[in-house]
């Protein structure tokens, strides 16, 4: 995808894209030489760009364009169940802030969002920009792996990913500790975390990729099937 696509306004979006575009103006008053907002946004948002061109064309994909969508849906998924797991080592006082939420405030100090001061906002964006970041992994995932199955892609995915993005990105970006001065602590429920995501992702997508059947099906059929 070229770069020109991750800014392009998307057709029907009005006054929201509008809206977005104005909330995620660099703040000019930011330190000079650091990364700026807009990688994270690339970063973040790719997935989900990239995903909601596919689904448009959604009936002619073959082969890799629809392994695409499943590691889309797979690595959102996967995401949104690193949440939980953070939040309860939150609540045991073992972090003091997810990673995901590090990444935000660095997002939002940074641009024009810093003037909204509800936690409520920052906690959907947080949310938002997590689960595009796992999309956008995810769609890197079915691509490179294809149809190879078992837990150890899982489990590679979820290092690689950690790897990646706490001890790399993340510092680089300046928002937040490297793990080599945090706490043994800290860098286990991100690890584990992060091996979630990758155990979650490897498995949505390939039992996506196995249902073929999942389409409309009359009142009968889906009578008869087991349902869980």
């Amino acid at each position: 995808m070229d770069g020109d696509a991750l800014t392009r306004r998307p057709a029907g979006c009005g006054g929201s894209w509008t809206l977005f575009e104005t909330m995620m103006q660099p703040n000019p008053a930011s330190r000079a030489g650091k990364v700026g907002p807009h990688v994270a946004l690339t970063i973040a948002g790719t997935g989900l760009l990239l995903f909601a061109r596919v689904v448009l064309t959604l009936q002619n994909m073959h082969g890799a364009s629809k392994r695409a969508v499943y590691g889309a849906v797979a690595g959102a998924i996967g995401a949104a169940c690193m949440t939980p797991l953070r939040l309860l080592a939150r609540r045991h006082g073992v972090i003091d802030k997810t990673v995901s939420q590090t990444a935000e405030e660095w997002l939002a100090s940074r641009s024009r969002a810093r003037r909204i001061r509800e936690p409520a906002f920052h906690h959907a964006l947080d949310q938002i920009l997590h689960v595009g970041y796992g999309a956008a992994l995810g769609i890197a995932y079915a691509l490179i792996a294809g149809k190879r199955r078992g837990v150890g892609t899982g489990h590679a995915l979820g290092v690689a990913t950690w790897l990646m993005g706490s001890w790399v990105l993340m510092p680089a970006l300046g928002a937040k500790r490297p793990p080599w001065r945090k706490r043994w602590t800290e860098n286990a429920v991100d690890l584990v975390a992060h091996d979630l995501f990758g155990l979650v992702t490897a498995l949505v997508s390939h039992e996506m990729m196995a249902q073929t059947t999942h389409r409309p099906t009359s009142d009968g059929r889906r009578y008869l099937a087991r349902s869980g």
